[in-house]
């Protein structure tokens, strides 16, 4: 046992230069060590996170390179003449970089396998802006979707002041990251996919996930993205999802109720902003939040993520905090603390106007 301990010890440490440099000790949840391949079994879609070691694990300390974690689970997969699949990576990418099991990774091959009637959904052309680029993006019908899929098929973009933007943020440095909190069907997430970009995309409606997976596919953007199927609020939760009837990019979550009857596609677990800390630490992220109302619940857990990621600006949807002072309140506090200022139309807002800010805001630090 004594040797096995040591050559365990030691291998840990190999993997752990190779992948980052960093020499610190990567740690499960039962606080023992495991190096690569995952131990970890692949996860089903649906977990029950809610038992005695509900979000037990510490986060990694020092974080290694994401690249490199990629590059050493492939190593080490291939080592053993196993596949190194989507799922391989996932597996690993959780271990190396400790991350909790609450966190589900949607598996793009649940697409491949599907015979979900959404393959017979329409994939149209996603224009981005000030470029000739374009991208399949797979939507909902009209009647379904009317405002984000309607835009689409008829003008091949949605919010295209917003994604141009967007674009000019993530233009300056092509190793920015982009993660897009309330992702939907993906404008955002694919045009940052399509410029180069490693993108993170949380969203917890799993069709919204299903059609995304079919543009990456159909786009050949599957590398660099990494799609969790999360809400994200202020605890570690299952929730229900709400659609409006005609509009599934307004589509909200609420706590769950034993009352609920809801079909499995509407459940999902939330977890913290700072779950999410161990896939982007120390590198620099454009961030875009959209989660219907919920920004401060999004934001109130998120101290150890804005401590160790280098967020440069969040574009943020301000409308419904304009009439809700206590969120308003909650986020401007909380930007402060972080040394945002907030901008609209590439001019400077007024903290204490911010009833009157317009319905888009950026935030940017300073």
């Amino acid at each position: 046992m004594r040797n096995y301990t040591k050559w365990r010890s030691l291998a840990i440490l190999v993997l752990t230069i190779i992948a980052g440099g960093c020499l610190g000790y990567l740690w499960s949840g039962s606080g023992q060590q495991k190096s690569l391949p995952s131990m970890i079994p692949s996860l089903p879609r649906e977990v029950n996170v809610f038992g005695a070691n509900a979000f037990t694990k510490p986060l990694a300390p020092n974080p290694v390179a994401f690249e490199a974690v990629i590059k050493a689970a492939d190593t080490a997969v291939s080592a053993q003449n196993k596949p190194v699949t989507i799922a391989t990576k996932h597996e690993d990418i959780k271990t190396v970089l400790n991350i909790t099991d609450e966190i589900i990774f949607y598996e793009t091959r649940i697409v491949n396998n599907s015979t979900s009637p959404l393959l017979k959904n329409k994939c149209v052309s996603l224009k981005i802006p000030d470029s000739q680029l374009t991208t399949p993006i797979c939507v909902y019908e009209k009647s379904v979707d009317v405002w984000i899929s309607g835009s689409l098929l008829t003008s091949g973009t949605w919010e295209n002041d917003i994604m141009a933007n967007i674009k000019k943020a993530l233009d300056k440095d092509r190793r920015t990251a982009f993660l897009d909190l309330g992702c939907n069907i993906g404008v955002f997430t694919l045009m940052a996919a399509k410029l180069g970009h490693r993108v993170v995309s949380v969203d917890p409606l799993r069709k919204n996930l299903f059609l995304l997976s079919r543009s990456l596919e159909q786009g050949q953007l599957t590398a660099n993205v990494y799609l969790l199927n999360n809400a994200v609020g202020d605890k570690v939760e299952q929730i229900t999802l709400q659609e409006y009837k005609g509009n599934v990019g307004g589509t909200f979550v609420k706590p769950a109720s034993q009352s609920d009857v809801v079909d499995e596609d509407h459940t999902a677990v939330a977890v913290t902003l700072d779950h999410l800390t161990p896939l982007l630490a120390n590198q620099t992220v454009v961030m875009k939040i959209d989660v219907e109302t919920y920004e401060w619940n999004a934001l109130k857990c998120g101290y150890t993520f804005f401590e160790k990621v280098h967020v440069k600006c969040i574009f943020m949807e301000w409308a419904s905090h304009k009439k809700t002072p206590v969120s308003a309140a909650g986020i401007i506090g909380f930007m402060k603390k972080f040394s945002f200022v907030p901008h609209a139309n590439n001019a400077q807002l007024q903290f204490d106007k911010n009833t009157t800010w317009p319905g888009d805001i950026v935030w940017i630090k300073t």
